[in-house]
């Protein structure tokens, strides 16, 4: 199973040699090909072929594009990898607004749970004041819990920074939202899913609504990294080591179905699950994660 994340925050020339992906800098690195799940570009000088990306797609890696700022800024992934994409794809259509309307429920309510663990964790009384928000989460979400609960999480962890301020504890959160919402985008690919079909996101300019709605259960881990490492820092910006930590997110623990899995892996599983939802046009398929104390996964 691939597991390696590389950021390749200098120039460099990107290859491929007898299934080796080949780093030239000042020196030459080699990588089995199989064994990396993400590439993050960080430098505007770095070179890739062709060759090189075609292989990427075929071993189902997640590149990242950054921009001079060091923010992901666009994704490359695999196109149409699953082999009954099509009948997949209907069903994803056909999901009736009940079952979507469930679903949205399920996640809403993980996401509050999974919120107030990271405040019960981290010694805040408002945990308990989450926990009830998450019972009260309806069908569709129709009195709104998530948005709710989010103004209160965001004000008890973070209380003297705004979501809309351009300052180090926002720029860690959006870049590490950002590198899972692009593992979840890659994963949903190589199920056969489309990106575009979400069942709580469902603008039609964004193309990865339905990642927008995976994710949603994800978000309190990076918070929690965030609010343990980077919230205090002086520094103005995001530097190279905060920038890998982040991209390591994808391999922290987190229980699914009662283990720890890698971030990783349980995004595959929900992805997995949610698939098995649409082709049934059931919710009870979906299954979802919890977040746990932070652990990088130990690898068998």
């Amino acid at each position: 199973m691939s597991w390696r994340s590389l950021v390749i925050s200098s120039k460099a020339q990107l290859s491929i040699e007898n299934e080796q992906l080949c780093i030239s800098t000042y020196e030459k690195y080699k990588i089995p090909v199989e064994d990396i799940s993400v590439v993050v570009l960080e430098s505007l000088q770095t070179n890739i072929s062709t060759y090189t990306l075609s292989k990427f797609a075929e071993r189902n890696i997640l590149v990242f594009i950054c921009d001079e700022r060091h923010i992901p800024q666009g994704i490359y992934l695999p196109f149409a990898q699953h082999s009954r994409v099509t009948k997949i794809i209907n069903a994803q259509w056909a999901m009736t607004k009940p079952c979507k309307n469930r679903i949205w429920q399920k996640i809403v309510k993980r996401k509050i749970e999974n919120q107030s663990f990271v405040l019960k964790h981290l010694g805040f009384e408002k945990a308990k004041k989450l926990l009830r928000y998450a019972s009260q989460v309806q069908s569709g979400d129709k009195t709104k819990r998530e948005g709710i609960a989010a103004r209160e999480y965001f004000s008890e962890l973070f209380p003297n920074s705004s979501r809309k301020e351009d300052n180090l504890v926002n720029g860690a959160l959006n870049y590490g939202y950002a590198i899972v919402r692009g593992a979840i985008a890659r994963s949903i690919v190589s199920y056969g899913l489309l990106p575009i079909i979400g069942v709580g996101h469902c603008s039609e300019l964004n193309a990865f609504n339905l990642a927008d709605d995976l994710i949603e259960v994800f978000r309190p881990l990076v918070d929690l990294f965030v609010y343990q490492h980077v919230s205090g820092l002086e520094e103005e910006h995001l530097n190279k080591e905060l920038r890998g930590h982040l991209v390591n997110i994808l391999n922290y623990d987190i229980e699914m179905e009662g283990l720890k899995v890698s971030v990783l892996n349980a995004i595959d599983r929900v992805v997995e699950t949610y698939q098995k939802g649409c082709l049934i046009n059931s919710h009870e398929e979906l299954c979802l994660p919890l977040v746990i104390d932070l652990q990088v996964h130990e690898y068998d």
